[in-house]
């Protein structure tokens, strides 16, 4: 659904008698880890809806229906939202990442310069990425440190002993966000 636009919650106890009433709590997790808690109530077999309008991010919102401020859980259901507003907050893929690495043949021995940036990266947004470089046997290499904001974070790369092709993968709280690949050669 788009961004913005309400979406109608709903749940049913498909066994209720006439009368018979249960309060529900609903609790709707937001793309950025936060969360609202509603509460309702079911009464007999019929259907209890609410606009939920919170809508802004794009992502998954994550539905649980159970009893109010406790654990236990009735059911579960999501639904995704497109549009404005920014990516979850835990999703690393959906950002602006750029890599630096030679383009043109290195010979064997030299120091290469790697780099990661967030192209519109914003003051004061940092994560701690993760760097392998594997080389052409599949033996690999591995650095980590800070990207902040649209600043490119750089290091140095010294075992290109074999000629062939060396690749590099940048990831972010496990998550792969930018691969790329630069050739050793003996010149």
């Amino acid at each position: 659904m788009p961004a913005g636009e309400a979406v109608e919650l709903g749940i049913r106890n498909e066994n209720g008698t006439p009368g018979e009433t249960y309060a529900i709590g609903v609790q709707v997790n937001l793309p950025d880890g936060s969360y609202v808690n509603i509460e309702t109530e079911v009464v007999g077999d019929e259907w209890t809806y609410g606009p939920f309008d919170q809508t802004d991010l794009s992502g998954t919102y994550t539905v649980y229906f159970g009893v109010p401020q406790s654990d236990v859980i009735y059911a579960e259901d999501s639904f995704e939202v497109y549009g404005a507003g920014p990516p979850p907050a835990d999703d690393f893929t959906t950002l602006t990442w750029q890599t630096s690495i030679p383009r043109e043949p290195v010979a064997i021995g030299e120091v290469v310069e790697l780099g990661l940036r967030n192209k519109y990266g914003e003051p004061g947004e940092c994560y701690t990425f993760v760097t392998e470089v594997y080389d052409p046997l599949g033996e690999y290499a591995a650095a980590y440190g800070p990207v902040c904001a649209d600043e490119w974070a750089d290091f140095t790369y010294e075992d290109t002993y074999l000629s062939g092709t060396y690749d590099v993968y940048f990831s972010i709280e496990g998550q792969l966000i930018a691969q790329d690949s630069f050739e050793v050669s003996e010149w």
